[in-house]
């Protein structure tokens, strides 16, 4: 079956890549990403909490980081509200709406390909992620761009912050 459509593929030339990745429950078009985040094959993203550290993003593996300077999220906070494993880690960073609040954090530009490897370094390549990709307006030096950021999953959410460990709170305020 696999030497057939290899012979299809190459017989009938690139057209059938689409017909032969959809046989096998794959897509050669880009997983769809929040409105607004994403052009010329490149992702901004809003990082907070361990993603603030260019150390910690290098070590997610080949996240394409472009650029990254400092933003900020208008009317959203910082929560601690992702359920994880008390007492040792009793919850990470999340971004919830909060009127009148800001979130600070970093605004990085990443490769598409290097947005996704962060993504699947985060659970996004599980059957239920832990992080949901939304859309929020960053501030950079006053002009405003959408970017996508991870919000915890309504089934992650804690129903109210609980305080990080010690040593998750000493990587984010490093």
């Amino acid at each position: 079956e696999c030497l057939e459509a290899w012979f299809a593929l190459h017989a009938g030339g690139l057209h059938m890549l689409p017909l032969l990745l959809s046989g096998l429950g794959l897509s050669a078009s880009p997983r769809a990403l929040p409105e607004g985040v994403s052009s010329g094959g490149v992702v901004r993203y809003f990082a907070f909490g361990s993603n603030l550290l260019r150390s910690k993003m290098d070590k997610r593996g080949e996240t394409g980081v472009i650029a990254c300077t400092a933003g900020v999220v208008p009317d959203h906070r910082l929560a601690f509200n992702m359920r994880m494993f008390p007492p040792l880690e009793p919850s990470m960073a999340s971004i919830e709406p909060s009127p009148g609040e800001v979130c600070e954090g970093a605004l990085y530009t990443l490769t598409r390909d290097g947005y996704e490897a962060l993504w699947q370094s985060e659970g996004g390549g599980m059957e239920r992620p832990g992080y949901e990709e939304v859309s929020v307006p960053v501030s950079v030096d006053g002009t405003i761009v959408q970017a996508v950021t991870l919000r915890a999953a309504p089934w992650m959410r804690l129903r109210r912050d609980a305080p990080p460990s010690a040593r998750y709170k000493e990587l984010i305020v490093q």
